[in-house]
């Protein structure tokens, strides 16, 4: 594992956490390390063999204002929209309820690279990323 700024509670919370995708008509989740048969056929439905969820909200994981998180997760859904990203609405919600739900993007066929890209410009600690096994990871930033 490389040297990272990140607690490792946070990273603990991190893994302790329900990706969800609000796929219409069945959202699930996605949990750091398991494989999501579901997230496959949303990759054959999207023809992509990968992608990630990335949220604009609390960068750093320090707690704004809902106002914040709303116009950096607008300002994010713009940015996708330009690069011609197809995406669902996603939430990061915490198993414990001990952080707020954060609103994100699971984005389709999005590169590994990009979303890093990404993800450290809205300067968030992680993303999650999956390739074609179907299984979600925990990527740091930073």
């Amino acid at each position: 594992m490389h040297k990272t700024r990140i607690s490792k509670e946070k990273i603990d919370a991190y893994l302790n956490t329900d990706y969800r995708l609000n796929h219409v008509p069945a959202p699930f989740s996605l949990t750091v390390g398991a494989r999501s048969d579901a997230l496959l056929e949303l990759f054959s439905v999207f023809n992509t063999q990968c992608g990630a969820l990335i949220t604009a909200c609390n960068p750093a994981g320090t707690e704004q204002s809902e106002q914040a998180n709303l116009a950096a997760q607008e300002q994010l859904v713009k940015e996708l929209a330009q690069l011609g990203f197809a995406w669902i609405d996603a939430a990061a919600i915490a198993k414990d309820a001990s952080w707020p739900a954060e609103r994100g993007c699971f984005i389709f066929g999005i590169e590994l690279d990009q979303a890093k890209t990404i993800g450290s410009r809205y300067l968030q600690d992680a993303i999650i990323w999956a390739a074609d096994n179907g299984v979600a990871q925990l990527i740091l930033l930073r």
